[in-house]
């Protein structure tokens, strides 16, 4: 019984899927998850078959019927409830509090995955399908969240996406550990300024859950001036073939501007991820960090003017942002400079 509602779970938390990310959400075996899914035929719609099956063939993907949705909702919570004293594991993605009713179970199933399930994970490939189902929440829901959703639900956004940052840099330290501690520290950040919203919400037991996520590694920044040597190696990282890397490369360009003189090309570069990154998590990490490096040029902005108008919501609302910053520190100097000129001349 359990595990039919771990699988229903992992149903409304990926919207589609096919029987092996079902396997990887849930952690429920295969064998039972094609029986839950026959059992449920009725709540479901095929989309198609995948490419590249394996032995078994192509795998079917499907989707809840919009009209089940709620029906299976509904089912889960009242489970949850049910067993609310012993806080079971069994139903992934249900609410664990009243308040927290409204917020999709999907983001909650997904920071579910990347605080549990992603730290247990031995294996390179099983860690990069455990993020990518996480990631593809996020960029379902993240513009309509932001837009649309409750404080909490924003919040718990905000974890996820803090999350997010976290596992690729754990990823990206198989590949390129360098930068991979320069984001470290941008994501444990991102997690303790998270937690603390969430404990003055009054979710105390989440904040703790997330800080000793974000604790759990004792990596530590370089120092800057092995930060400034590095920064031609970063920029070549930027194109490297593992997107995590590229990401985690993209989250350091902050910390190397700071710490050098080359802010010129690190923002040319990232105008580059911007413009031409096939994955839109590296998009939409650099449109957040040319607006961090607070480098008001026009060719910046007219880059993320054009990402502010790009099909992909999260790229679009990081680069809205970063375009907000920008014109809000050139508006200060023009400030400024008025008041020096009205100094000189008085």
């Amino acid at each position: 019984m359990t595990e039919r509602y771990k699988v229903l779970g992992a149903m409304l938390a990926l919207g589609d899927f096919t029987v092996p990310e079902l396997v990887q959400y849930s952690g429920v075996n295969q064998q039972t998850v094609r029986t839950v899914l026959v059992r449920e035929r009725r709540s479901l719609k095929a989309l198609g078959a995948e490419k590249g099956g394996g032995r078994g063939g192509r795998f079917k993907r499907f989707q809840v019927r919009p009209e089940q949705i709620e029906e299976i909702r509904q089912e889960l919570n009242e489970l949850y409830r049910s067993l609310a004293p012993i806080r079971p594991a069994l139903a992934v993605g249900v609410e664990q509090s009243q308040d927290r009713d409204s917020v999709p179970v999907a983001i909650l199933a997904a920071e579910d995955t990347l605080l549990r399930r992603f730290p247990e994970a031995q294996e390179i490939a099983e860690r990069k399908r455990l993020l990518k189902l996480a990631e593809k929440v996020w960029l379902r829901y993240s513009l309509q969240i932001k837009e649309e959703g409750s404080d909490i639900t924003r919040l718990h956004l905000e974890s996820l996406d803090g999350l997010q940052k976290l596992c690729s840099a754990e990823l990206a330290a198989s590949y390129e550990p360098f930068f991979s501690r320069l984001a470290f520290d941008r994501a444990k950040e991102s997690l303790r300024g998270v937690a603390a919203q969430f404990k003055h919400a009054g979710h105390a037991e989440h904040a703790t859950e997330l800080l000793d996520r974000a604790l759990a590694s004792d990596v530590t920044s370089p120092p800057a001036e092995v930060v400034r040597a590095k920064a031609q190696e970063m920029i070549a990282a930027l194109k490297h073939p593992e997107v995590y890397v590229r990401e985690v490369s993209v989250q350091a360009a902050a910390a190397a501007a700071s710490a050098g003189d080359t802010l010129n090309q690190l923002a040319s570069n990232l105008i580059s991820r911007l413009r031409s990154d096939t994955d839109p998590i590296v998009r939409r990490t650099a449109a957040e960090v040319l607006g961090e490096l607070k480098h008001w040029d026009a060719v910046v902005m007219q880059a993320l003017a054009t990402a502010a108008e790009e099909d992909e919501p999260s790229v679009q609302s990081a680069a809205r942002k970063s375009l907000a910053i920008l014109e809000a520190q050139s508006a200060e100097r023009s400030v400024e400079q008025a008041s020096d000129q009205a100094f000189e001349t008085a």
